[in-house]
């Protein structure tokens, strides 16, 4: 065990296992032929759009670019020079290697500034990548969480920097947050908050040139905010139901499988037992900072001010954040080996299972893709999906958004594309049916019945104007059989969970 030990000081070996743990834990999104994420589709159709507007006379008919001082852009910004050099699918499959390098990076920045060497516990990165926002598809929050990290990272190493250039390091850096995703930005304030109000808990000064640095840096970003133009997609708080509550204590490891929830629960339990027996403790500086984010983790909001979804952002930072920190003495050889052995594999089995419900997903998406042909390019589809369906391995919102493929490979009119807030609009004439939670229809709206989920507003001029105003419907019936369906409609192209029908006027 000890010669096992001197091999892995070895630098070459060290530098051979970080090498082979990143680029296995990146397989599933490498071998993948679409980018994994049910959002995701819809990002890179809009961000496709934008790409080809003005030479493209259909995407004109249905879309506008209007840019403007907007926040959560990372993707836009990234993936829209990437569209210069290779396909729309590869171009996103690299803006979620950048976001999974980003959060490698920032993991052991942190970890080397705390403890003055990196070593191997930032490799357990791996286990918490494919996470609840990466499975949903939350591009812009799950790259800026890296982000954030290495910003974190810059604010510590900066410490003895005069204050001037100090400041002028983290007014850019803070900037170039606000443009990558709004609530990261707050969140990574509230950490940098966090960790100055432990410093003086424990010096009991203020010290002027590092609180006015950590308030400068965000005057830019405050004034900006002011020529947001007011949310159109709801300004809601939700606690939500108790369920939510576990979804956020085991979001880090929530890709949506059964297998989730064993490791979760697992983790829990190790982390508790280390906790107890003194084992683990987090370094002093950032104690407070780590305890207030757990806490937090699990009261957080289902929804804040609009944005869905919050109760599972917030514990993926937290859980980087407690694995760049931490530190772990196991006195005992044997039952250090034993945990080491636990969590490599619970990693490896996690990443076999994230791998197969991507790869499942990742069939699903080429089989439609390939069927698009049959669809005339420029013309305004509506998808709409069976009530009851069962989505198996392949998340609900991966059918939800699969037809926004549709955009890419015919310059179809999508009406569930993202233009809230973003910079693609709507042309005027097809504002009517923008939603502000998108989804697809319920078969009900097509024989006028108005059904309780959805938008009501939406859901009425889509019963009313549905024959009118949309030329292809593509129904999706993921492990059921379409139900009775109006008599204007003829099958054009039938798949393993969809049919597209050409509505007769």
């Amino acid at each position: 065990m000890e010669q096992l030990e001197k091999i892995f000081k070895n630098r070459a070996i060290y530098i051979f296992v970080w090498v082979i743990t990143v680029f296995v834990t990146l397989v599933p999104v490498i071998t993948a032929t679409m980018p994994p994420g049910s959002d995701l589709s819809v990002h890179l159709a809009r961000v496709y759009a934008i790409h080809q507007w003005s030479q493209d006379a259909d995407l004109q008919r249905f879309y506008d670019i209007h840019w403007e001082v907007l926040p959560n852009l990372a993707f836009d910004l990234i993936v829209l020079p990437l569209l210069r050099a290779m396909s729309p699918y590869m171009a996103g499959k690299t803006f979620v290697i950048l976001s999974v390098l980003l959060m490698f990076g920032g993991v052991a920045l942190i970890r080397r500034h705390y403890y003055g060497r990196v070593g191997y516990l930032p490799l357990l990165t791996g286990l918490f990548i494919y996470n609840a926002p990466v499975a949903i598809g939350l591009t812009n929050f799950y790259f800026g969480v890296g982000f954030a990290l290495i910003g974190f990272a810059l604010w510590l190493v900066s410490e003895p920097w005069r204050w001037w250039t100090r400041l002028a390091a983290m007014a850019v850096f803070s900037l170039a947050l606000f443009f990558t995703h709004l609530l990261v930005l707050c969140l990574f304030g509230l950490t940098i908050l966090l960790h100055r109000l432990q410093q003086f808990y424990h010096t009991r000064k203020i010290n002027l040139e590092t609180d006015g640095v950590m308030a400068g840096q965000f005057v830019l970003p405050a004034i900006l905010l002011f020529f947001i133009h007011p949310p159109t997609h709801g300004t809601e708080t939700v606690f939500g139901p108790l369920m939510t509550r576990v979804e956020a204590i085991i979001s880090p490891v929530l890709y949506f499988n059964d297998f989730d929830v064993a490791v979760g629960v697992s983790l829990i339990v190790i982390i508790v037992w280390l906790v107890l027996s003194k084992r683990l403790t987090i370094i002093t500086p950032m104690k407070f900072t780590m305890l207030f984010l757990t806490v937090l983790s699990i009261l957080m909001p289902e929804a804040i001010l609009g944005i869905w979804l919050v109760h599972v952002r917030l514990p993926i930072l937290a859980s980087l954040l407690c694995l760049a920190t931490m530190d772990v003495k196991i006195p005992e050889r044997g039952l250090r080996y034993l945990l080491v052995g636990a969590l490599i594999l619970f990693t490896v089995l996690r990443l076999d299972k994230v791998n197969h419900s991507i790869t499942t997903c990742d069939l699903k998406k080429i089989e439609f893709k390939e069927a698009l042909s049959s669809i005339p390019r420029g013309a305004k589809i509506l998808p709409v999906i069976e009530d009851g369906a069962r989505t198996g391995d392949c998340l609900a919102g991966n059918y939800w958004h699969m037809p926004a493929l549709a955009v890419i490979e015919r310059s179809a009119y999508y009406p569930m594309m993202f233009v809230t807030k973003w910079p693609l609009n709507i042309t005027p004439a097809l504002q009517q049916f923008s939603q502000k939670k998108p989804r697809p229809a319920s078969p009900q709206v097509l024989f006028g019945d108005l059904p309780a989920i959805g938008e009501a507003k939406w859901n009425k001029v889509v019963a009313e104007k549905w024959r009118s105003e949309f030329e292809y419907l593509i129904w999706l019936h993921p492990g059921v059989s379409p139900s009775k369906l109006p008599d204007n409609l003829q099958p054009i192209q039938h798949g393993s969970f969809f049919t597209f029908y050409k509505i007769q006027k």
